[in-house]
């Protein structure tokens, strides 16, 4: 083997060294970023359809582009994977804007001829997929691709690039690297979502931090590709802009170029087209067509006021026909024909299609019964409504039976009809109607166990009593409906909401402990099928009638509030569960049976469960089981004056196990 001299070897070491310190010195090169425009698009192992698929992508999902072969992008993914993609099936972003504007609509396509679909606001960065007359093709988390006049962005310093060239370098975990460095530092934002996860970093596939809940606001740290940067009890994390309401700086910088726009949305200089109205969404004075909601369980109010009573409660995506508009608020129609309005904060403008409405009420049996009086049964959409015409709700009364499939009902006056039949299609297997002295009598028994709701009379001297499903007869908690009140936690006159107890020795507030429960119960029941509305998630303004109104309104299925207990001896412990159903009050009365059983189950499982001491049933008036018009209870978990719960009420593990026996109680009184 051929030497190499001494002399020679030190050359080729320096000049190893030397090229290796010119390439450090050279600059990283930026990534190039995508955004998916094909639904459910496969990712690949190499570029062609011969390829076994890794992965799925969505439209709108944004991506970092590594390198092209043919006519495939390499690409990687938010969570580290890297992969293939067609290239038809994604939109390069050619730049990064950040809006001037206060508040600036942006619309359907390139012009102030287009529908509005949606807000930004000062500060937010946007990704440019395209220009067209001054106005640019822009990617937004919830809203997928919009325009807006160019006019109103300037090109963010650090531009798509440098994100991008920070988001390449991924970590030991597979997700991207340095996910806090987005750009939009500033401003805060509002949830508009009843519960909100907070992520470790900007996309649902980071790991879960913590959660925050309706209406609660916090301070911007960051933002990027559509995501807030926000910190929760010294903890960073990241919120999507989906679910948000975002509020700038309230001194942004100014904006060194002509046509900002002002407060007031209104721009006193031309744009460079020469065209140039302005485009601020506060000046667009349009009332869409339609709107679609933007948060999960968005309250429908009678009036537009955020204290009105509740009509019904909306689901991120649902869409409703508007009739008119009025102080930042929306009149909507709902698919069950009922009118309400909703703030324009959990709505947007919508052109898509309009689901159909709901089948309409039907008359399908009609009884006389004296002049003037006439029992009808009503079909509405498969469950029966009992109709008295000439009845008041202080006219009627329903008999405690011993077969839970049976109905009897008292109706005052007297009477000599007689009636036998049955209405199969709303589960009535047999119907009597018959006299006895002065009262005409209903008896009905049905395919299930049913459960009266309260009846509600009207100037005509109507009253409509809904039949619903004892819990008896259920199997599952598939398609129930489930009202949860966090007990305390009511906004008080100085602004700061009730805590409810305090912990004896850990000064924790009472309101937390309900909140975390309910949480955990909350994703329990949702697991099994339940659709769960929350009172509150953090904090309210609605009284204790109010609460109960949510469950009345929706027509829930059950109500349950959740507590902790306090007691002026720290010796006394235990779970108690309290119900309300006074013979005084028929109404409620009615429904003692549910209410009582709901009691019991939750009661039995919840000691099973956790293995404190048993106090057993017990009947109270509070305000949220008398105003309750569906079965109801108030858990008080354990005892915050108690030393040993005390502790036991700071521990997670214990708070699980109470959220378990709960569910397990409300399982086994659908399905028992």
């Amino acid at each position: 083997m051929k030497r190499v001299r001494p002399g020679r070897m030190l050359r080729l070491r320096l000049l190893v060294f030397v090229l290796g310190f010119m390439l450090l010195a050279l600059p990283v090169l930026a990534l190039d970023e995508g955004v998916v425009k094909g639904n459910n698009v496969n990712v690949r192992k190499g570029p062609g359809t011969n390829y076994a698929a890794i992965t799925q992508v969505k439209a709108g999902q944004a991506l970092y582009i590594l390198s092209t072969q043919n006519n495939w992008f390499q690409v990687r993914l938010s969570s580290g994977t890297e992969g293939w993609i067609r290239n038809d099936l994604v939109n390069r972003v050619l730049k990064k804007v950040r809006v001037k504007g206060s508040t600036v609509n942006i619309r359907t396509g390139p012009g102030t001829n287009h529908k509005v679909a949606g807000k930004v606001y000062t500060g937010q960065v946007l990704s440019v997929l395209a220009e067209k007359n001054g106005w640019y093709k822009v990617h937004i988390g919830g809203i997928a691709e919009a325009w807006i006049a160019g006019w109103y962005t300037v090109d963010d310093p650090s531009g798509g690039s440098s994100n991008a060239g920070n988001a390449g370098n991924t970590g030991s975990n597979g997700n991207v690297g340095n996910a806090g460095s987005g750009s939009g530092t500033g401003g805060t934002v509002k949830i508009t979502a009843n519960v909100l996860n907070v992520r470790q970093g900007p996309g649902t596939n980071y790991p879960l931090v913590t959660k925050i809940g309706l209406n609660e606001q916090h301070n911007v740290l960051a933002q990027q590709n559509g995501w807030y940067k926000i910190k929760v009890n010294n903890q960073e994390g990241w919120v999507s802009g989906d679910y948000v309401q975002y509020t700038p700086p309230a001194n942004p910088p100014a904006a060194t170029s002509p046509g900002t726009p002002d407060n007031s949305g209104t721009s006193g200089t031309s744009a460079p087209d020469g065209s140039a109205p302005a485009d601020a969404a506060s000046g667009s004075g349009q009332t869409p067509t339609a709107v679609q909601i933007t948060g999960n369980y968005v309250n429908i109010q009678e009036r537009a006021d955020l204290n009105a009573p509740v009509v019904e409660q909306a689901n991120s995506g649902d869409a409703f026909v508007v009739l008119d508009s009025k102080n930042g608020w929306y009149q909507v129609r709902l698919t069950n024909d009922k009118i309400g309005w909703v703030s324009s904060e959990y709505a947007q403008p919508y052109s898509g299609t309009l689901p159909s409405r709901s089948v309409q009420k039907k008359e399908v049996l009609i009884v006389p019964i004296a002049d003037g009086k006439t029992f009808k049964i009503i079909d509405n959409g498969g469950r029966p409504e009992l109709k008295l015409e000439g009845w008041t709700d202080k006219q009627y009364r329903f008999r405690k039976t011993k077969e839970e499939v049976k109905m009897i009902l008292e109706l005052d006056g007297y009477s000599t009809r007689k009636y036998e039949g049955k209405v199969e299609r709303v589960g009535i297997t047999q119907l009597k109607v018959y006299p006895e002295r002065s009262k005409a009598i209903v008896e009905m028994d049905f395919n299930f166990v049913p459960a009266p709701g309260i009846g509600k009379t009207d100037s005509n001297k109507v009253t409509v009593i809904p039949v619903g499903m004892a819990g008896t007869q259920s199997r599952s908690l598939v398609g129930k409906t489930i009202v949860l009140d966090p007990g305390h936690a009511s906004v008080q006159p100085g602004g700061w909401p009730d805590p409810g107890a305090l912990g004896s020795k850990t000064k924790i507030h009472e309101k937390d402990v309900n909140l975390a429960i309910t949480l955990k119960l909350k994703t329990m029941l949702e697991q099994g099928g339940a659709k769960v509305i929350l009172t509150h998630s953090g904090q309210t303004t609605l009284s204790l009638a109010g609460r109960a109104a949510i469950a009345n309104n929706l027509n829930a299925d059950i109500f349950v509030s959740i507590h902790a207990n306090y007691n002026n001896k720290p010796a006394i412990a235990g779970h108690t569960t309290y119900y309300y159903a006074p013979a005084s009050k028929p109404e409620l009365y009615a429904q003692r049976q549910q209410r009582e059983k709901l009691a019991s189950a939750v009661q039995r499982e919840m000691v099973k469960s956790c293995g404190r001491k048993d106090n057993g049933i017990l009947q109270a008036n509070f305000a949220v089981l008398r105003e309750t018009k569906v079965p109801s209870i108030l858990v008080e978990t354990a005892y915050l004056s108690n030393p040993d719960e005390e502790q036991l009420l700071c521990q997670d593990w214990f708070r699980q196990k109470l959220a378990e026996g709960i569910f397990n109680g409300i399982k086994s009184y659908f399905s028992n």
